[in-house]
């Protein structure tokens, strides 16, 4: 109890101190720094709260003798459904409702119809958030997974103008211990011989082209079928 009241008085005596800092800034630039810094801890508590989640399905019992890889690939089809009709946390509680039953790292390591992972649904449905979630839990070799036209998913996202979401693929290798896998994705070729940054410059995406650039020159004097970026 006393660190509990320890802690309520030292709470009170921040919280009065900010708001004397904030009458003298006249509401200005430390207002405008403080709400920022809230929102950004509102997020990532919001942001945790679904990670546990997750981690809760994934740790959840179940029986083995229930994992027939048909019924496996037709949950991961569900899933994927789910991505293009819900949010966030309707796709974590249809995540939850699937745990029940089966592996969630099995049906994320699933591809679906035209050999598209969760990662290409997720992009193409432009659900960001339910992207950012699925790049903790996917398998890192999904990144690189490439559907029946040889497009990867940050093919896609080029593809959809999808800048966010390409940022969030790129940034997601660049956490890949292997030094040759960070590039991997930005390398890789469709069927068309087409690497993500022939896509950007075909869409004239000057800001994705930009960001290909930062990321990797190699590819500026690679030719597809046809063309060199």
């Amino acid at each position: 109890m006393d660190v509990k009241l320890s802690i309520e008085e030292e709470d009170v005596g921040m919280n009065n101190s900010i708001k004397e800092e904030v009458k003298k800034d006249g509401g200005g630039a430390l207002k405008e720094m403080l709400e920022d810094e809230m929102d950004y801890l509102k997020e990532e508590e919001i942001w945790s709260r679904r990670r546990k989640r997750i981690n809760n399905a994934l740790a959840a019992p179940r029986n083995a003798e229930q994992q027939d890889p048909a019924q496996v690939l037709a949950a991961a089809r569900s899933l994927a459904s789910a991505i293009l009709n819900a949010h966030v946390e309707e796709f974590i509680s249809a995540i939850e409702r699937l745990a029940n039953q089966f592996d969630p790292s099995a049906i994320f390591n699933c591809l679906g119809a035209f050999d598209n992972s969760l990662l290409h649904a997720a992009v193409v449905a432009e659900k960001d958030d339910i992207l950012r979630l699925l790049l903790d839990y996917v398998p890192v070799h999904l990144l690189a997974a490439q559907n029946e036209w040889g497009e990867t998913p940050l093919h896609m996202a080029i593809g959809v103008k999808r800048s966010t979401a390409a940022a969030m693929l790129i940034r997601r290798t660049r956490d890949l211990p292997n030094v040759e896998d960070k590039n991997r994705i930005l390398r890789m070729k469709n069927k068309q011989g087409n690497t993500a940054l022939h896509m950007a410059v075909f869409n004239r995406d000057i800001k994705i082209v930009r960001h290909l650039l930062n990321e990797d020159l190699e590819p500026v004097y690679w030719k597809n079928i046809c063309y060199l970026p």
